[in-house]
């Protein structure tokens, strides 16, 4: 019985990863001379799939690239960058993400050299790799200033 609940789960999440393949282009790497925004979770347990959009000032910055964060190493990470102010993230991980710390790393360009843009997480939808449940989610937005070139990290708290 045990062997065929993770084979499930195995399963659902080998079609989420298709699903995300499908769907979003593949993203580009992050050119030289790119910053990071680093996007956190905190308290995390269980996460088997992890849906986020980052949403900015495209006249401000321009995102270049995404690419797993620390606690994503494991995880199938997929982005879609392709449209203006907002970037499109897909993670799934069959084993479950847990702990705190950065989850994916948003590579940009700034394309200003004054005035700010907020960071904001939008459409976050998280799931349970073991109970295939939606886990709820708190976000806290972010910012960019590009005068300092200072990142304020946007969050998810679990």
């Amino acid at each position: 019985m045990k062997n065929g609940f993770w084979a499930r789960v195995r399963l659902a999440g080998m079609a989420i990863v298709i699903s995300v393949l499908l769907v979003l282009p593949l993203a580009g790497c992050g050119g030289a001379g790119s910053t990071t925004i680093p996007i956190n979770l905190t308290n995390a347990s269980d996460v088997g799939s992890l849906h986020i959009e980052l949403v900015y000032d495209p006249a401000i910055i321009e995102v270049t690239a995404v690419k797993a964060g620390k606690l994503a190493q494991n995880a199938v990470v997929d982005s879609n960058i392709s449209a203006p102010g907002r970037a499109i993230i897909g993670i799934v991980s069959s084993n479950g993400i847990a702990g705190t710390g950065v989850v994916a790393s948003v590579s940009f360009k700034a394309k200003a050299k004054t005035g700010a843009s907020a960071l904001t997480l939008e459409n976050v939808e998280a799931y349970s790799a073991e109970k295939l449940q939606d886990i709820m989610t708190r976000v806290s937005a972010g910012q960019y200033n590009a005068q300092s070139k200072k990142v304020d990290a946007p969050s998810i708290t679990f």
